[in-house]
């Protein structure tokens, strides 16, 4: 699927096309440590 990003909360969303003019965004989930900074 196509990757994209969410501008609000930094979340990376893969688009997945599940038929005619539908769409499914399922989350990526990454693991990273930079909340605290």
């Amino acid at each position: 699927g196509e990757i994209v990003v969410c501008p609000d909360c930094g979340l990376e969303l893969e688009v997945k096309k599940i038929g005619t003019g539908k769409i499914e965004l399922r989350q990526i989930t990454i693991e990273r440590e930079d909340w605290g900074e």
